[in-house]
């Protein structure tokens, strides 16, 4: 009887035990759970936040690119500029250029007419046309007339004459 004491006595401390910790793991399984659960909602607040932040330098990129495309002043020496190194890139040379300003009542934007003409290789028609087309600043084509005639020597050229319209804000 002596060895069956110590027996009870551990048995009814277990029983004890799981009677008073039973409540206590139902609470750890749940605290765990919503721990986990705090844990997924953090790293989405997280990724959120990074791709809040990815979007807000995106617009800021945007924002410097369209100032490029459409800056705050006229800039008509960039304008040159611009056209010089399309013109200089595809064998061309400017036998003709005029300024002049103009408001888009509809568009309600300030606009640079740029009026010119060049002389050049008949094959590079297209390659000068790109170069505008893909230039930095955003131009735009308001008339082309393109004629391609002959020098004394026999040898074909092509005479551009063209209007473009350069937006400023």
């Amino acid at each position: 009887m002596s060895r069956l004491i110590p027996l009870i006595l551990l048995v009814l401390l277990g029983v004890i035990a799981f009677r008073y910790t039973l409540p206590y793991q139902r609470d750890i399984a749940r605290l765990t759970s919503e721990a986990t659960r705090h844990e997924a909602l953090q790293t989405q607040a997280f990724e959120q936040f990074h791709a809040t932040e990815q979007k807000i330098a995106d617009i800021k990129a945007s924002k410097e690119n369209i100032l490029t495309q459409v800056p705050r002043t006229r800039e008509q020496e960039q304008v040159m500029r611009d056209l010089q190194r399309i013109s200089t890139a595809t064998g061309y040379a400017f036998t003709q250029l005029s300024f002049s300003d103009t408001y888009d009542t509809e568009l309600k934007a300030h606009s640079l007419i740029v009026s010119f003409a060049v002389k050049g290789p008949r094959n590079n028609i297209l390659p000068f046309l790109r170069s505008i087309e893909s230039n930095e600043r955003f131009l735009s084509m308001d008339g082309l007339n393109v004629s391609l005639r002959r020098e004394d020597d026999g040898r074909e050229f092509a005479l551009l004459e063209i209007s473009l319209r350069a937006y400023y804000q």
